[in-house]
């Protein structure tokens, strides 16, 4: 598995620019997650954020994008290797399977997918101190990138090759005004009809049985970006520069979108609870087997 330099530059202004879901959303998701960790990931977790809550850092990587640097394992302007996190994933929407860190040509695709993967296996695999800095920085790509990658607004179809199309930056029409889609799929879909704070859509969102719950949290991040891109296809891709949505349009983007935002919190309590409790995988496959005996 190739390996991911991250290089944090602490001390520097925060960027403050909306990303991806907004920091709503992002925290909602979180909060999902953190209620669902086991004892032990939970206390493991909290060696590397200093008993900070999860939730504080739900929008890290958004606040210090520019200094989150990886290794896209290739030189995208044929100058540098390094370059910033992405935030955003391809779909080839001929197998409608997800794309790795490509160069097409002269232009070049980069998908968070990969970096969530290794991020999840180097904590696994590496010994590291309470303030290790590198271990942090995993850890904060779980926690942001699972949010981002079960945003509908970051997805990319392969074949556009179009960042600023592909990731539904145009204007549409929606209550009468024009607005760009992508702005819109932030936190304003979910907020606009409620003045809620990010507990409150955690508590308002989540009222799945704990079966919905194990099968919300099924599957690898392979399968979870198709999730998405389903949704989108279904939903988002339709739209495209100066279409205007209708109530019942909004309404079902909204629902999807709604829906995705609490299986981020369970898959990411899945992700976390496999990294950092050893014991997590043996439970659950006991669990497994015992229920398959019934």
């Amino acid at each position: 598995m190739r390996k991911t330099l991250i290089t944090l530059i602490l001390g520097l202004c925060a960027c403050t620019s909306a990303f991806a879901y907004g920091r709503y959303a992002h925290a909602a998701i979180v909060y999902i997650a953190e209620q669902n960790l086991t004892p032990t990931a939970a206390k493991n977790i909290k060696k590397l954020t200093g008993n900070r809550s999860l939730v504080y850092y739900a929008s890290y990587c958004d606040n210090y994008k520019k200094q989150m640097i990886v290794d896209l394992g290739f030189d995208p302007d044929n100058d540098r290797r390094y370059n910033t996190l992405p935030h955003t994933f391809s779909i080839d929407t001929a197998t409608e399977t997800p794309v790795p860190s490509i160069r097409v040509g002269d232009s070049y695709v980069v998908t968070l997918i990969p970096f969530v993967k290794e991020a999840e296996e180097w904590l696994k695999t590496n010994k590291y101190e309470a303030a290790d800095s590198v271990a942090f920085s995993k850890l904060m790509i779980l926690v942001h990138m699972i949010g981002d990658l079960h945003c509908m607004g970051h997805l990319r179809e392969y074949h556009l090759l179009e960042p600023e199309k592909a990731r539904f930056y145009y204007t549409v029409n929606i209550h009468g005004e024009n607005i760009i889609f992508h702005k819109w799929m932030d936190d304003i879909h979910i907020t606009e009809r409620h003045s809620w704070s990010y507990s409150d859509i955690a508590h308002s969102l989540d009222g799945y049985s704990n079966e919905d719950h194990k099968d919300m949290a099924k599957g690898t991040v392979d399968d979870w970006a198709i999730d998405v891109f389903q949704n989108a296809k279904k939903y988002l891709i339709p739209f495209k520069e100066g279409s205007t949505l209708s109530k019942k349009d909004c309404d079902n983007i909204r629902k999807a979108s709604e829906e995705l935002l609490v299986k981020a919190g369970y898959r990411m309590a899945e992700v976390l609870n496999r990294t950092f409790d050893p014991k997590y995988n043996k439970r659950q496959q006991r669990i497994g087997q015992n229920q398959s005996k019934k």
